[in-house]
């Protein structure tokens, strides 16, 4: 309940757990070349990293 976060449109994605003491900070341009939606988007890679983290950390 106390995590936060943020996901900008330039492709950047930061998220807090204190309960955890996990901070995950992706960093990308998803708007170069275009700014459609791409392949960061289509296959959900911010947050499938970030389940990822949660998985390998907390099991």
């Amino acid at each position: 309940m106390t995590s936060f976060g943020h996901s900008g449109f330039t492709g950047t994605y930061a998220w807090a757990d204190p309960e955890e003491e996990i901070v995950y900070v992706f960093l990308a341009n998803r708007t170069y070349p275009k700014a459609g939606k791409n392949l960061l988007l289509r296959e959900d890679i911010r947050t499938n990293i970030q389940a990822a983290i949660y998985e390998a950390i907390i099991d």
